[in-house]
Formats: C-alpha cells, sequence, structure tokens
C-alpha cells in the first residue's frame, strides 16, 4: 500500500511540475508574440491591424 502511495504522491508532483512549466513556458511564448507582434506593427503598421 505505501508503495502504491508513494507512487501516486510522485506522479502528483510530476504533472504538477509539468503543469507549471507548460504554463511557464505560454507566458513566455506569448510575450515572445507580443515582442514580435509590436516589432512588426513599426516596421509595418498595415500588418499589425490584420
Amino acid at each position: 500500500m505505501d508503495v502504491l502511495h508513494e507512487k501516486s504522491g510522485l506522479k502528483t508532483i510530476t504533472t504538477r511540475l509539468l503543469v507549471s512549466i507548460m504554463s511557464i513556458n505560454k507566458m513566455t511564448f506569448d510575450n515572445h508574440k507580443e515582442n514580435l507582434l509590436a516589432q512588426l506593427s513599426l516596421a509595418d503598421p498595415d500588418l499589425a491591424e490584420k
């Protein structure tokens, strides 16, 4: 029973880690996307409108 409990606990921790990594990656990606859009709008205002 203890072994099962430890494995499920480890799985929970791993899942939480993955979720937090993914959300951090998404935030980073969104920031990059914002920066890219800002740079594009500076370079070509018409492009940013679309």
